[in-house]
């Protein structure tokens, strides 16, 4: 049985445990997946119904401030996916591209018509 496995026994049998943190930083098991640049794990927990990816460290951390500690490109959009899913909702469904994002399209005068 690999981690991911080993987790996810672990999460089948006691889901509570996906949103506890240890007693002396206030880490989550996402935050020290983060940490440890663990891609599985990340997408895993993040992606586990009923995470909380804004649950704060003692440091006042968020899975989206752990961030500063991994280059991991792939982590990075996992945790953005899932810290704000309407905003990748909008990016799927192609709001931002066409200028509906704040209800108009904004347009700048041609200087040169003047």
């Amino acid at each position: 049985m690999d981690d991911l496995d080993e987790a996810r026994a672990i999460l089948a049998a006691d889901p509570e445990q996906l949103n506890r943190q240890d007693p002396y930083a206030g880490l989550t098991a996402l935050h020290i997946a983060i940490f440890r640049q663990n891609t599985g794990m990340v997408r895993l927990l993040a992606g586990h119904p009923g995470s909380k990816v804004s649950i704060e460290d003692n440091f006042g951390r968020t899975a989206a401030s752990m961030l500063t500690y991994t280059s991991n490109h792939e982590i990075f959009d996992i945790i953005l996916q899932a810290a704000s899913p309407e905003v990748d909702r909008a990016w799927r469904d192609s709001v931002f591209d066409d200028g509906r994002a704040a209800g108009k399209v904004i347009s700048l005068p041609d200087p040169k018509k003047n």
